[in-house]
């Protein structure tokens, strides 16, 4: 699992168009995707499966945004 300063770097860091794992386990994790104008938080099961939309929100959101999404996706252990 990683900690959350350096899920917040991969995340600070992702251009349009790129993907990241954040808070990845043998439980799964959180996949977050950057479109230029919106982060998209995915939940990725434990086996695979589906991943599911749990949240999106604006690309220039302030620094307390990105946290507050790395923050949920670390909620999920």
């Amino acid at each position: 699992m990683t900690d959350f300063s350096t899920d917040y770097a991969k995340v600070r860091n992702l251009l349009p168009g790129e993907t990241c794992l954040i808070n990845w386990s043998e439980e799964g994790g959180a996949e977050i995707f950057s479109d230029g104008d919106y982060f998209y938080l995915y939940h990725v099961p434990q086996y695979g499966g589906e991943s599911r939309l749990v949240r999106k929100c604006r690309f220039v959101i302030d620094e307390i945004g990105i946290k507050t999404l790395i923050a949920e996706a670390h909620s999920w252990t």
